[in-house]
């Protein structure tokens, strides 16, 4: 059955129970199944009464909210092709996908709208321009809806037709639209739905943005399943969220753990004495029962006895904080330390670690939930093939979820996809199990002048352990050792401060004082002391700012534009390397 298909059955079927759910200021607002129809019913009425018709591109350029989920399944209803477009972009980079991918239409929030507004005007193909909430720019969406043009029936694509167009962050150049079809989108939908629990009913909060294949995927999985999406517009507000809603699933990416993480022990190290004692203990406890399971050793009696202690005592806080009734998150995006992980999942906290990419329509790999091995991304789902390179070590997929190439880019889809295989630029290798273990991304890797390699993204894990970390850059390419520019967590820092006694009259006043340098430097050490010499950071920076999508230093997903930190950046870089 296809997706639309399915919704409409939802509709028929269940006409009354809850579908999708927004907070706004009076409260709850849900829309139940009969309601989600209608509406998409009407979204698509006028867009073809616009003149958008089967194969057209239509773009979404807002926050997560219910009607970013109504006009894609519109869409998706009329055979049109979305395109969605990160809330952070900047006005370039949106008149640039509308260009490239020949939009004909466009659906953005006000104050975003505002902003790019002067762009559009280089966009010819660009036809209808509506608005979501309040603005000056566009038609407003209610005025566009009270047209009540007259109904048309629903397309129903064939699978090697466009589902939608999701142009990547682009690290270095332009971004590239990948091409998902809607083989590809039923392709990903089976083979999750065939590996999770997911049930009619079930409760999901859309944490990460709608504009990422990852949480963009994971909603058409709940509502392909018949679950209840609710919507979070600002991360700030995770905490309230999942205290309301109590999901049973959502979807993170690492940073929001290890900032857990890096919490729950800083408020133990300041409240000192027992509450120290026992976390140290759980924490010491939990790796060590996790490193055994993944040995493939069982836990003795006492162990699992001392292991239900420790949920007792610790775990027991944290589920209740993420909302009490998780089951699963998936978590992906980005490496999550090992140690981090053990930790959340001795105490019973699920976090299904990951791999996929927005050209395999996010995720094709994934912990099992028997006989998980620590530091692996888990088993290939059913029907995804993966197999590694012999020449370099590049983890190949084959799978029905991954693209068919990039759009307008045929040199790029050659070198994408060869022989059927997809290459992921990416190295690592399968064990004897057959989980899937990362090694590093094969285009970032960096060789120092001595001749070692360096995986930034491993060093910048280890030290985003610390909770005084925000944002780390590790600069290594053609030097003779590792260095970082690191942005610190400043509420942390500020706690930190005024526990050590120092006396600060701005930002840039507290990093460069030099008793928290030292602490840094005390820390760094700590947290660096299992790596090799050659991997450790030697130096670093500490920035009074942060490293933004709007000054180009990371991507909407928060990747690091290494050449643009580097170039941005090359004073502080080349003092780290002068010699003292």
């Amino acid at each position: 059955m296809s997706y639309i298909a399915r919704i409409q059955q939802h509709a028929q079927q269940r006409p009354d129970a809850p579908a999708l759910s927004q907070k706004t200021e009076a409260g709850w607002q849900t829309w139940v199944w009969q309601d989600v129809w209608l509406q998409i019913e009407q979204i698509a009425a006028e867009l073809h009464q616009d003149g958008i018709r089967r194969g057209d591109r239509v773009a979404i350029f807002a926050e997560n909210a219910p009607i970013w989920t109504l006009v894609d399944l519109a869409c998706v209803y009329l055979g049109v092709v979305s395109v969605p477009i990160y809330a952070t972009s900047s006005p370039e980079q949106v008149r640039y996908i509308l260009n490239h991918a020949g939009c004909r239409a466009l659906f953005a929030d006000g104050g975003l709208l505002s902003a790019v507004a002067p762009a559009l005007s280089g966009v010819a193909s660009l036809d209808v321009v509506i608005r979501f909430g309040e603005g000056a720019d566009g038609v407003a969406i209610d005025s566009w809806l009270q047209r009540r043009s007259a109904r048309v029936p629903p397309v129903y694509c064939r699978s090697e037709e466009l589902y939608t167009l999701v142009y990547t962050s682009g690290t270095t150049g332009q971004p590239k639209g990948v091409m998902l079809t809607h083989g590809n989108l039923m392709g990903s939908m089976t083979a999750h739905l065939s590996s999770l629990t997911f049930n009619q009913g079930d409760r999901s909060l859309a944490v990460l943005p709608l504009s990422h294949v990852f949480e963009r995927g994971w909603t058409a999985i709940v509502l392909f399943a018949g679950g209840h999406n609710h919507y979070l517009s600002d991360i700030n507000r995770l905490a309230e969220y999942l205290a309301e809603v109590k999901p049973h699933v959502f979807c993170a990416v690492p940073r929001v753990f290890e900032k857990i993480h890096a919490g729950i022990f800083q408020k133990a190290n300041a409240a000192g004495g027992l509450s120290l004692k026992v976390l140290t203990w759980v924490d010491q406890w939990n790796r060590d029962n996790q490193q055994r399971l993944a040995a493939g050793d069982k836990l003795s009696l006492y162990r699992k006895l001392l292991q239900g202690l420790a949920r007792g005592l610790v775990g027991r806080k944290i589920k209740t904080a993420l909302g009490g009734h998780t089951r699963f998150i998936p978590c992906g995006g980005a490496a999550l330390d090992t140690d981090i992980h053990a930790f959340f999942m001795g105490l019973g906290v699920n976090l299904k670690i990951g791999y996929g990419l927005t050209e395999t329509m996010a995720t094709v790999s994934f912990m099992p939930d028997q006989g998980y091995r620590l530091g692996t991304l888990g088993r290939p789902m059913p029907g995804i093939e993966i197999k590694i390179s012999p020449t370099d070590g590049e983890i190949l997929v084959r799978s029905p979820s991954m693209t068919v190439g990039y759009y307008n880019d045929p040199e790029a889809t050659q070198t994408l996809i060869r022989d059927g295989w997809l290459h992921t630029g990416d190295a690592g290798h399968l064990d004897d199990e057959g989980n899937l273990v990362f090694r590093e991304r094969l285009k970032e890797l960096m060789k120092t002048s001595g001749g070692k390699y360096i995986a930034p993204q491993h060093v910048e894990g280890v030290i985003a352990r610390e909770a005084l970390v925000e944002q780390v850059a590790v600069i290594a390419d053609a030097r003779n050792y590792a260095t970082a520019l690191i942005v610190p967590a400043w509420e942390s820092l500020e706690e930190r401060a005024r526990t050590m006694g120092i006396r600060f009259s701005s930002r840039l006043d507290l990093i460069r004082h030099a008793d928290i340098v030292a602490y840094f430097e005390q820390q760094l050490a700590t947290l660096q002391a299992h790596l090799p010499r050659y991997e450790r950071v030697k130096r670093f920076t500490l920035l009074a700012e942060p490293f933004t999508v709007e000054s180009g230093e990371i991507t909407p997903t928060l990747k690091l534009k290494r050449r643009v930190i580097v170039q941005r950046f090359k004073d502080e870089i080349e003092a780290m390397y002068q010699t003292r």
